[in-house]
């Protein structure tokens, strides 16, 4: 298992492979315009005093035409959603819709995942709850320009990456299909895929990370903090999901995006240690001082033993509908305490809903633990769940190791090579667990049947 946290999803443009990503979205264009007068006073006083009923009259329009565009906004961004639950055969497209979404992003083919976006609605879930449209219209240009430029938009993974589609279900009142993801170098992550429905044909609006319980909208409201630090009561309304929110918290948040786009970290850490208690426990500000954490090059003992404390308070601050269990699974693994790990999977699975790699995982949790019988119990139901989980096969060769099943292990081996046309070469069973089975005549005839 690897010991780096499950990568946030990207957004536009990319993130960092760990933990809040530092986005920076594009803000071209004017926003702003000032009028300056001059010239002689007493014209300029009898033709403000003239203008007076005029400019209120436009004033009134202006504000009319503002509710009016206000609305027309909410209402497109209520139109996203279904105006009825999805029919079975619905469901199905969906479904089928995920799949084929899975198999695009295994294979790298981000051409044919962009062309699954409908960039427009993505664009109006940033902004629209950011009020002020016309104060938006050069950062929405530049959000969707860069989004354009990136072919598969919210959803980018590593080249060898395992995705697959899971379950259809419901997400913020949008239909959505679960997706599993596994890199390449061992971390994991489960998003949900948000999608417009017109008639038979889906298409992405927004991705929820279960990791760390926020949208990709969410966290590209986030990024622009880094451009507008400058911004109304309207955008940090938006920002923190409620209005009021303090003077305090709004400027803890500034100040630690501020610190760790200059590159100051360890200052960064610094800073919200010294917090008060409540701004700390602010979702936003905690979420900028796991970035802080997890990408402090120094890494030094106390920034591991912060980083580990942090993780434990995650889901109380970050949310109960985030998975943020699954950031702590690699360090307890690494930290040898198999029990916990496998509670902190369990509690994952209560979350996501079961799924063959977590129970996968926690089988082999209970090996560690000696627990043979609990390891092929939670394997036999992983397989019946997923039968061609590649984990499966690891997973069956270490229970077959730890009950010195020597004949076992050999037709696992061989049923691999039936099954996958791939050979398992004797040098890859060096590890201390098939020990006894290298000294066996079962090994002796695998090596036999694969000079």
């Amino acid at each position: 298992m690897s010991s780096t946290p499950p990568p946030l999803f990207p957004a536009a443009p990319p993130p960092p492979p760990r933990l809040p990503p530092d986005r920076k979205t594009g803000l071209g264009g004017c926003t702003l315009a000032a009028l300056i007068l001059g010239g002689l006073a007493l014209l300029l006083v009898v033709a403000a005093v003239l203008a007076i009923p005029t400019l209120r009259k436009v004033q009134e329009k202006a504000r009319q035409l503002s509710e009016e565009q206000r609305a027309q906004e909410q209402q497109r961004l209520a139109a996203l959603k279904p105006a009825a639950p999805l029919s079975e055969e619905q469901k199905a497209g969906l479904l089928a819709f995920g799949e084929a979404l899975a198999a695009e992003l295994s294979e790298g083919d981000m051409e044919a995942v962009a062309r699954r976006i409908d960039v427009e609605a993505m664009t109006d879930r940033v902004f629209i709850p950011l009020g002020s449209a016309a104060q938006w219209v050069g950062a929405r240009r530049g959000y969707m320009g860069a989004v354009g430029k990136m072919g598969g938009g919210l959803v980018q993974v590593p080249a060898g990456s395992d995705v697959k589609a899971l379950r259809v279900l419901e997400r913020d009142g949008s239909p959505a299909v679960m997706i599993r993801l596994l890199f390449p170098e061992g971390a994991m992550s489960f998003i949900d895929v948000l999608v417009r429905v017109d008639g038979e044909k889906f298409e992405m609006i927004d991705v929820y990370n279960h990791v760390f319980g926020i949208m990709a909208s969410e966290e590209a409201r986030n990024g622009m903090l880094a451009m507008i630090p400058n911004a109304g009561d309207a955008f940090f309304s938006a920002l923190f999901g409620k209005a009021g929110t303090s003077k305090a918290k709004i400027e803890a948040l500034l100040e630690m995006k501020a610190l760790i786009n200059k590159g100051d970290l360890a200052r960064a850490q610094e800073y919200y240690a010294g917090l008060p208690a409540a701004a700390r426990k602010e979702r936003l500000v905690f979420l900028q001082y796991l970035h802080a954490l997890s990408n402090d090059p120094a890494a030094s003992e106390e920034t591991q033993d912060r980083y580990y404390q942090a993780l434990v308070e995650a889901p109380e601050i970050l949310g109960e509908n985030g998975a943020t269990e699954l950031l702590r699974v690699d360090i307890e693994f690494m930290n040898g305490n198999y029990a916990e790990t496998e509670r902190l999977l369990e509690r994952a699975e209560e979350k996501l809903g079961r799924d063959a790699y977590l129970t996968s995982l926690r089988a082999t949790m209970m090996l560690h633990q000696e627990n043979l019988a609990g390891a092929r119990q939670l394997a036999k139901e992983a397989a019946g769940m997923e039968p061609d989980l590649i984990n499966l096969v690891d997973l069956r060769l270490s229970i077959h190791a730890h009950a010195k099943d020597h004949a076992a292990l050999l037709q696992e081996l061989r049923d691999f090579k039936t099954q996958r046309d791939r050979v398992i070469p004797a040098e890859a069973l060096e590890d201390e667990q098939f020990e006894a089975f290298r000294q066996s005549p079962e090994f002796e005839v695998w090596k036999a049947e694969n000079p």
